[in-house]
């Protein structure tokens, strides 16, 4: 009898032990799931690779985040909207997953998208009113991965007691979007838009075609979308194109959109600039003395090829001639005689 009802407490113990192991199972299988979901709410199969940085240490519970409500039909919010013109601003193509490495990014995002007199998103707007201007370190953190979907640490620019959003300046021009069209994919947009640049003053410059992937990020302040890339050309056959007041505004709008130091492939270990100098542009380099845009007194365009002229002083001319992404800068002392080359650089070489 004794050795019968130690078989059956070994049994119960033995069925016992399944039950839970299949419990404890199922449970991890639930909470598995769970947590996928959580993770990204938009990815369909939770084996598929994690559209969120899997290594972000944002705390979306302490910075009050709530995931973003989708519409059937993609609109384009003022908060992303404004960020792409920014973008467009200081950049010919974008890549999140590239430019976010570059040296002057960081200083780009904070002065531009943080503080900017002409555009701020929603979210900084609201934590400004409530702080006193101040954004703290990790709220900067997170609209910068908003923007990218990439969190970068920036402790090394941006201190703990952060930046005081309302210390702001603006460029002298920037962009509007007219128009755009949405091709919506499950996770993805592809954006094409019609923009135009225009000063303060509020006079246009020229007209451009932008083209933009964007993610669907639930926690972005972005209207709830990350951009992948953002790229811009210049709509030169637009009906109705936006005229130029006079040839230096052209000049002006070809130095505002190529601010920055170059390679002179002209003058080996010299480099050439080009800089915002009080109310005017300007480009400068070993080879020449500093060229203003508003010395610009004639303008030809042939095909790809554009030619700027500049009369420094009487008996003394510049050209510069951009075609494709090659810019040249040719002195004379007329029209007729500029063909000697005093610097050359390409726009893409820009540090």
């Amino acid at each position: 009898m004794k050795k019968t009802l130690n078989i059956i407490g070994i049994l119960l113990i033995s069925v016992c032990l399944t039950a839970c192991n299949q419990s404890s199972s199922s449970l991890n299988n639930e909470l598995k799931d769970e947590s996928c979901n959580n993770l990204d709410t938009y990815v369909d199969d939770c084996e598929q690779t994690n559209t969120f940085d899997e290594t972000n240490p944002l705390d979306f519970n302490k910075l009050k985040i709530e995931d973003y409500q989708y519409s059937d039909e993609f609109t384009l919010g003022d908060n992303l909207s404004g960020a792409i013109c920014e973008l467009v601003a200081a950049y010919d193509n974008f890549d999140s997953s590239k430019n976010i490495f570059d040296n002057d990014y960081e200083q780009f995002f904070i002065s531009k998208i943080c503080q900017n007199s002409r555009y701020c998103p929603q979210y900084i707007e609201t934590i400004a009113d409530d702080n006193d201007g101040i954004l703290s370190l990790e709220q900067i953190e997170y609209v910068q991965y908003s923007l990218t979907n990439h969190f970068i640490d920036m402790s090394n620019c941006i201190s703990d007691k952060g930046i005081d959003v309302y210390d702001t300046s603006s460029g002298l021009s920037s962009f509007v979007i007219d128009s755009y069209e949405a091709e919506q994919f499950e996770n993805t947009i592809k954006l094409v838009a019609k923009a135009h640049k225009f000063q303060d003053e509020g006079e246009s410059l020229k007209q451009v075609e932008i083209k933009a992937t964007l993610i669907k990020n639930p926690r972005s302040c972005f209207d709830g979308y990350s951009l992948l890339n953002v790229s811009s050309v210049e709509d030169l056959k637009q009906e109705g194109q936006i005229s130029h007041k006079n040839e230096s505004e052209l000049a002006q709008s070809f130095f505002a959109t190529s601010i920055g130091i170059y390679d002179d492939i002209e003058n080996d270990e010299h480099s050439i600039e080009i800089y915002i100098d009080g109310d005017d542009y300007a480009i400068t380099g070993m080879g020449f003395y500093p060229i203003y845009a508003s010395q610009c007194t004639d303008v030809e365009q042939s095909g790809d090829k554009t030619a700027y002229y500049f009369e420094k002083v009487p008996d003394s001319m510049y050209m510069i001639t951009v075609e494709n992404s090659l810019v040249t800068i040719y002195y004379g002392v007329s029209i007729e005689s500029i063909d000697n080359i005093c610097g050359k650089f390409d726009l893409n070489s820009l540090h």
